[in-house]
């Protein structure tokens, strides 16, 4: 369960081009929301 835990928030700021790209991004492989597409973005760049 604790890995479901989302106890911190990060806001950021995104141009246009940049949201646009991750809403494809996010599009193209059925992500539930935009949050869920950063964080595995997030997560193939760090590992």
């Amino acid at each position: 369960m604790a890995e479901l835990e989302r106890p911190e928030r990060l806001q950021i700021m995104l141009t246009a081009d940049e949201l646009a790209a991750l809403e494809n991004w996010r599009f193209e492989r059925r992500m539930p929301s935009r949050s869920a597409a950063v964080r595995e973005l997030l997560r193939r760049g760090l590992h």
